[in-house]
């Protein structure tokens, strides 16, 4: 009997620290909790917003035009310090944060060291390495800062968008999977080794056409990779090599078929589905595509209030100089907003505003609009707009 008494209490007291420790665990906050956001029905909470509720000043650059600088369509920016490295299709550029033109980075072409064109690319700020996902040649090549050719590696996928992360992992994305392999993302170290892949593509269904999205949500926030795939309601944290659930999208009947039999029936003219996300430590801002055409919304979430908002004007009112309406197409540092506007777009803008209709305290940033008139022209690269 003294053996069994001795031995009930403790099991009861081993029971009751496991209990303990179990509970402290499940109230413990984790870093990255989930958000619900209602997407439902976007058009009933359509408002104005002024820029200043997401930023205090703006800063335009105007890059330097020439014809060793002259860009197409934008594709993709980011911000390095001093260095702003812009890319098109066709060739990615280095500019001072005064908008002149320090030198190209790489060259087109077949050759060691060479791209045809350019799907992506992803900054290594660590290490001041650039990675470039070359299309047409399943190629990922590096570069160092001041442009000088480092390396490449071949990969067995279409490597349409590229991000470099923590420990110098790289996740790719691949919209078009093999039929056999079915996978979607790769995660490689800085050689290319393939260290895990997953899909989180739905699949092909038997009544329609494998879809493939060009452009997916991810992004980097607070150095975490987020990530998120037509078809899915679910964005993704990865931690390392494995996906957490980051927060829950809820379309309701509004959601897109990810199957969809006919792209032009009326049936998807309204269907609604999450193109591009981007976050700030206040708010995610979200593209959202309407049906299968042009057609976008822009909305913003926000964390505190755990609410989305559609933007009437489709973008920030920009109250802080009187600018161009404002949307933040990249986030840098998680807190520094970035965006782009064609100069000929810019200076129709300018040109129908009067001088006195600005409406701002702000001397030097209205200066900043007055100096780009008489400074672009109609054929000058896009301008880079800054908020913080």
């Amino acid at each position: 009997m003294k053996t069994k008494r001795s031995i009930i209490p403790l099991f009861y007291l081993l029971f009751f620290q496991i209990l303990i420790l179990t509970n402290c665990k499940n109230d413990r906050s984790p870093q990255y909790s989930g958000y619900l956001i209602d997407l439902r029905n976007p058009i009933l909470s359509i408002k104005s917003v002024p820029l200043s509720a997401i930023g205090s000043s703006i800063q335009y650059i105007s890059l330097e035009t020439n014809s060793a600088s002259l860009l197409k369509t934008i594709l993709h920016i980011e911000l390095c310090d001093s260095i702003i490295f812009v890319c098109d299709n066709d060739k990615l550029l280095k500019f001072d944060t005064a908008g002149r033109f320090i030198k190209q980075i790489g060259i087109k072409g077949r050759g060691p060291g060479e791209y045809p064109s350019i799907y992506d690319f992803s900054v290594d700020k660590t290490n001041q390495l650039i990675y470039i996902a070359a299309s047409r040649i399943k190629e990922t090549l590096i570069f160092d800062f001041d442009g000088n050719f480092i390396k490449s590696y071949k990969v067995p996928y279409i490597q349409i968008q590229i991000l470099v992360y923590e420990m110098n992992y790289i996740l790719y994305r691949n919209p078009f999977p093999d039929p056999d392999a079915k996978f979607n993302w790769y995660i490689t170290d800085s050689d290319g080794k393939i260290l895990t892949k997953f899909r989180s593509f739905p699949g092909k269904d038997s009544r329609s056409k494998m879809i493939g999205q060009s452009t997916s949500p991810m992004y980097l926030f607070d150095g975490k990779v987020h990530f998120m795939e037509y078809g899915i309601d679910t964005l993704y944290l990865l931690n390392r090599s494995a996906k957490e659930p980051y927060a829950i999208f809820d379309l309701g009947d509004l959601k897109m078929d990810p199957y969809p039999v006919d792209f032009d029936t009326d049936a998807l003219k309204d269907k609604i589905w999450v193109y591009k996300i981007f976050e700030d430590r206040n708010n995610l801002y979200l593209k959202v595509s309407k049906g299968w055409t042009s057609t976008f919304y822009h909305c913003i979430y926000s964390k505190k209030e755990s609410e989305t908002i559609t933007l009437k004007e489709n973008g920030f009112i920009n109250d802080l100089d009187g600018g161009p309406i404002f949307w933040p197409q990249f986030i840098t540092s998680d807190t520094i907003l970035v965006s782009y506007i064609d100069a000929y777009q810019f200076l129709n803008y300018l040109n129908k505003k009067s001088d006195d209709s600005t409406e701002s305290t702000n001397n030097e940033e209205s200066g900043q609009l007055k100096t780009l008139k008489k400074q672009l022209t109609e054929t000058s690269n896009p301008v880079i707009m800054i908020v913080k």
